[in-house]
């Protein structure tokens, strides 16, 4: 689940729970939320101006609300990594290296090829889009497993979820129902 950040001056550094009998129960550190639904991230950015969207370890995502996540694509968080891009045009092979040993994927890697230099647990949120697909490729020596998150449902033939060996290539895709499909190079 997100959390809110504030960034009103007023309760940029709130520890505890905001006034009034609405937020009750949403505990605050330095101003930034525990986990809490989206329903309740856009209930208080309707009413504090200048909230942001951020990941559990307080990574920005953008601006809180649902007008904002219904008309914009949350921007790639900030974290260590390196993209590059295989030949011109519009036609070219987007890689992202990736050197974290866990990584929640979000909407900026549609169509990536995402290279794990590290063994890497590989969070699959159930909020990316219908059409959602990328590349998962095992580039060290440790394998990269691939978890379903809340609501999430990631499925694979054999119901092997890590890659088989150093260069192994895995593809996510995102189906009509729903459900997620691992394809590829997979191992137990």
């Amino acid at each position: 689940m997100p959390r809110i950040k504030l960034m009103k001056p007023s309760f940029a550094n709130l520890t505890g729970q905001l006034p009034g009998k609405k937020f009750r129960g949403v505990n605050f550190t330095s101003g930034i939320s525990d986990d809490i639904p989206l329903d309740v991230v856009d209930k208080i950015a309707a009413q504090i101006a200048g909230c942001r969207l951020v990941d559990g370890s307080g990574v920005d995502l953008g601006p809180a609300g649902s007008s904002y996540r219904k008309t914009t694509i949350i921007p790639t968080p900030t974290i260590r990594r390196t993209e590059s891009v295989i030949a011109e045009g519009s036609d070219a092979t987007r890689v992202r290296t990736i050197s974290t040993p866990t990584y929640a994927l979000v909407e900026s890697d549609f169509g990536m090829i995402l290279d794990f230099t590290l063994g890497c647990v590989i969070t699959v949120p159930a909020s990316l889009s219908a059409a959602f697909n990328c590349a998962l490729r095992q580039g060290g020596a440790n394998q990269i497993q691939v978890v379903a998150g809340a609501g999430a449902v990631v499925e694979e033939i054999d119901g092997k979820f890590k890659s088989e060996k150093r260069l192994a290539l895995l593809t996510l895709a995102r189906f009509p129902d729903g459900k997620f499909q691992l394809i590829g190079r997979t191992s137990a």
